[in-house]
């Protein structure tokens, strides 16, 4: 037996009759609704042709016209109406026949409604959209719908993705979700930094109005349940040098060691510079760099030697050799400063050990530029050659002389 629709409000009809309908008895309920809608707008047209027809042909009392006889004045009689009258009634047929032209086609057609938020899966997904699932399957997400793209702001890119969640002993849910994609420097790839979801059934009736939480921002984001997304973000400045770090992007990409931590916490060499220690990486083994320069001709420059992370990795030889540097041995380090009162900030690469600098060039933040920074030194006939460019990387080069 159908449900009766006469005491349904007319928002609840017009979801029902103009929204998807998954269902045999979503279809057929759409039917019923849209048919209740017309039902409603015809009453609605008769109610203004009747209001019409009593204006056009009104009834007069007219009960003060001298010289009428008896029958002129019965009510409802034919009245010879006054001019003053017919204007009257002229002018309020006009205005309802101006209103009713406007008014009447929208009661009877209640014309195109805005199209359902999730229309967006309606079309195929982008490449982009392929490669930004697997991001999703890395972070545990359950995809049933790959993810369609709503919006980009600042460093976030905003998806949307239909998810069914089965739990024990539970009934699934249909689940629709959104989530935020940044680019992640260390990977050097998108990763998945916030989701959340909300169920059909709310979202269609409510639309989504959340924040997601990411490393370079804080992402508003109100989507549904029609049109499409708006979007705002909130960026502190710490967020915007780990997304943008620039120079310092050797101190975002790779993290202190002990021993950096140790140079920062003492402030070896203040008393020597004047400057204090903001941050600093200690990046190449001199040692190191000396070693496997040995074997390269002195008329051919040597490959560019291998960062600290990864530099003792060629054999047990050379990792001892590293491992013995690290206490004290020289390294190639980077490293940003101040004067105590926090003015004259600058970037320096230098050779340091045990405390104490022993070679360096320092560039105040305002000079740097797109020049970067030049370092070079003599060691054991060996040139090294240490460039920290204006986008973050640090290479050596080394040079039999």
């Amino acid at each position: 037996m159908s449900e009766d629709l006469s005491a349904v409000d007319d928002a609840q009809l017009a979801r029902w009759a103009y929204g998807r309908a998954e269902t045999s008895f979503e279809a057929d309920r759409a039917q019923r609704a849209a048919q209740e809608l017309r039902r409603r707008a015809e009453q609605i047209a008769l109610g203004h042709a009747a209001r019409l027809d009593t204006v056009a042909n009104p009834i007069v009392h007219n009960e003060s016209a001298a010289g009428s006889d008896d029958k002129d004045r019965e009510i409802g009689g034919p009245v010879r109406p006054t001019r003053w009258r017919l204007m009257l009634a002229a002018a309020a047929v006009g205005a309802l026949v101006v209103g009713g032209a406007v008014a009447l086609p929208r009661l009877l057609d209640p014309g195109p409604t805005a199209p359902s938020s999730l229309s967006v899966f309606d079309r195929p997904p982008s490449g982009t959209e392929r490669m930004l699932l697997a991001a999703l399957q890395n972070a545990g997400q359950v995809v049933n719908v790959s993810p369609r793209v709503v919006g980009m702001i600042e460093y976030g890119t905003i998806l949307a993705y239909l998810s069914i969640v089965r739990e024990q002993d539970q009934p699934e849910r249909d689940m629709v979700c959104l989530a935020v994609s940044e680019f992640e420097r260390q990977a050097q790839a998108d990763a998945i930094s916030d989701w959340r979801c909300l169920e059909r059934v709310a979202f269609e009736v409510e639309g989504f109005s959340t924040t997601l939480l990411g490393r370079g921002g804080e992402y508003d984001v109100e989507w549904g349940p029609t049109g499409g997304a708006q979007l705002d973000v909130r960026i502190t400045e710490a967020q915007r040098v780990a997304m943008e770090p620039g120079f310092e992007a050797v101190f975002v990409d790779q993290p202190a060691s002990e021993l950096d931590q140790l140079y920062v916490a003492d402030q070896g060499w203040l008393e020597q510079t004047g400057l204090v220690v903001e941050q600093l990486r200690t990046l190449y083994s001199v040692e190191f760099l000396i070693a496997t320069s040995e074997s390269v001709p002195s008329d051919s420059p040597a490959p560019d030697s291998t960062p600290r992370d990864s530099a003792t990795s060629d054999s047990a030889a050379s990792d001892s050799a590293a491992s013995d540097s690290a206490a004290s041995g020289e390294w190639v380090a980077a490293y940003t400063a101040a004067a105590i009162d926090r003015t004259n900030r600058q970037a320096c690469l230098a050779i340091i050990d045990a405390g104490v600098q022993r070679e360096s060039t320092c560039v105040l933040f305002d000079e740097l530029g797109s020049r970067g920074i030049v370092l070079e030194v003599d060691r054991g006939g060996t040139r090294i050659m240490a460039t920290w460019s204006s986008t973050g990387g640090v290479s050596v080069m080394t040079v039999r002389t």
